[in-house]
């Protein structure tokens, strides 16, 4: 089940869990690894996750190492590209810098880059107001994009870019190429590179030595877990003036150090800086909070600091929640969202239960339409004595009860628990999904089905539109059809149905979101346009 989002800028493999845990718990680890059978299916990709609970760490694993290597398995000592990750140590980087005094959270970011007021506090939250991408960032698709890009490069593009911001507040908006710039103006204070200053600063204190930056020739790759997309094996993306937005690579049992001092900063060597980084210092519109490289959203009443990540052929997820004492690392070879699974773990939804307790219940009593909101329906409907579920635009999903009322979706990380009136009849649902508890009353089945949407267009207009469009260097839009409904798919998302308002103009009716796809003099189509949240993105076709 994928619920309604703002759109961003993921046979079964064998699966094995490696436990450190007493026995009594091993069994702990089962539901979180059948999710990751899940997600591993019959795809080539590894997949390891790390979870840490008061004084116990286990690890479990899934997936084909690759096409052509089924045998090997990945463990907690397999490398992985950790993506976005590396924000996180990025902003510990600068924490330190400002715990030594080196410079304050406020004060405009210097280290060689042009004259602004743009702070480092509001490069370390998203706030500056920088792009996500520079305006000349060099078109290279995705097989290496960062690579080519220098420190000069970097520099130049800043100079560029704050010429043309805005004085005053910004809204928070998630950049790369801010997080590149707080990095290397960060090493800058201690005139080291980015790698030796993270190194020393921040890998070497929390004992992190096995943890390095991707395109480094000098470190041994034979326990890096392949990356795989869509087409097959990924290219590695390396990284020069962007390693702090994305270059590190790591394994499971080294991201448990992490784990571990943040839900003991006290006991670790980054205790001051880490604690700052944790603090809420910006607010994203959005479900999350934001510290200093962290979101934070609450869970169960508790905050859960977290961080996702992604790279051509990989995702990560990695999530704490300090007064549950608990925390979870997911590292994955292929790019295919690992976050719902970190989520839900952290949210208590693969707590192993009892099937005694499911009890006496007829499938009937819960069959209707359930909207999440008006232009998002869960239909549950059943077949031959077993329940699914379909939410607006998605494909049936199996539900398996877990105990009286209450179901889990099959290889989807969430639950449903069904709420009855004081006569025994169902009268409506809740969906527990990613930190968020979403009631729906109950209509009679297909009460809520929704008329034909749209304008009618002809097959042959809707053909040339398929095909895929570049949005961003690790974000690719994907169009396709099944007779006159057309879908888009974004690099990690589901497939979702958008709707024709005119010839070339669509719009999505659970998201509030637009595409306009372009042509040129001879009306072949060169690429689309997605109109969000008041952006204009544009994303060239490239096949």
């Amino acid at each position: 089940m994928n619920l309604p989002k703002a759109l961003p800028m993921g046979a079964i493999g064998f699966a094995v869990a490696l436990t450190l845990l007493p026995s009594t718990r091993a069994a702990e680890t089962m539901p979180l690894q059948a999710q990751l059978e899940t997600w591993a299916g019959e795809q080539p990709g590894a997949i390891v996750a790390a979870v840490v609970d008061a004084d116990r760490v286990a690890f479990v694993a899934a997936g084909k190492w690759a096409e052509d290597d089924e045998a090997r398995r990945p463990g907690p000592n397999t490398f992985f590209e950790i993506g976005s990750i590396s924000k996180v140590f990025t902003a510990l980087l600068a924490a330190q810098a400002v715990e030594q005094g080196r410079f304050e959270w406020d004060d405009p970011v210097a280290g060689g880059f042009a004259s602004s007021s743009v702070t480092y506090a509001q490069l370390a939250t998203h706030t500056s107001g920088l792009p996500r991408l520079p305006a000349d960032f060099p078109d290279t698709g995705l097989r290496d994009p960062y690579f080519f890009l220098t420190l000069d490069d970097l520099q130049r593009s800043f100079t560029t870019e704050v010429a043309m911001l805005s004085t005053g507040p910004t809204d928070w908006a998630y950049s790369n190429f801010g997080a590149a710039i707080l990095g290397q103006a960060t090493a800058a204070a201690w005139n080291q590179s980015y790698a030796d200053a993270m190194r020393e600063q921040v890998l070497a204190p929390l004992g992190m030595e096995q943890t390095w930056i991707s395109g480094n020739q000098d470190v041994d790759t034979s326990n890096l877990a392949p990356g795989h997309n869509s087409a097959g094996r990924a290219s590695r993306w390396r990284f020069d003036a962007y390693a702090p937005a994305g270059a590190w690579v790591s394994t499971t049992a080294e991201m448990t150090r992490l784990i571990r001092a943040v839900l003991d900063p006290a006991g670790a060597g980054l205790g001051p800086a880490l604690r700052d980084t944790l603090a809420v210092h910006a607010e994203t519109g959005g479900p999350d909070h934001m510290g200093y490289g962290w979101f934070v959203r609450e869970v169960d009443g508790e905050p859960v600091y977290w961080h996702d990540g992604g790279t051509g052929g990989y995702r990560s997820f990695l999530g704490v929640q300090p007064a549950r004492g608990r925390g979870i690392v997911i590292l994955a070879a292929r790019d295919q969202e690992v976050d719902g699974i970190g989520l839900g773990w952290l949210q208590g939804l693969f707590e192993a239960s009892d099937p005694v307790a499911t009890g006496k219940v007829s499938v009937a009593d819960y069959v209707g339409d359930y909207p999440i909101m008006p232009q998002f329906v869960l239909a549950i409907s059943a077949t031959d004595g077993t329940l699914q579920v379909q939410g607006t635009g998605q494909p049936k999903i199996g539900l398996r009860a877990t105990g009286v009322d209450s179901f889990t979706l099959d290889g989807v990380p969430a639950v449903i628990d069904f709420e009855r009136g004081e006569d025994g009849t169902v009268t409506g649902l809740v969906l527990h999904q990613g930190g968020r508890d979403l009631p729906a009353p109950r209509h009679a089945a297909g009460s809520l089905k929704a008329p034909a949407k749209g304008v009618q267009l002809p097959v042959e207009s809707l053909k040339p539109l398929v095909g895929k469009y570049q949005l961003a260097p690790s974000v690719v839009v994907q169009v396709f059809r099944d007779d006159q409904q057309v879908y888009v798919q974004l690099t990690g998302q589901p497939a979702l149905p958008v709707y024709a308002s005119a010839k070339d103009e669509f719009y999505y009716e659970v998201v509030d979101a637009q595409l306009s796809f372009e042509r040129d003099d001879d009306g072949v189509v060169t690429g689309l346009v997605l109109h969000q949240n008041g952006q204009n993105v544009p994303a060239p076709k490239v096949e």
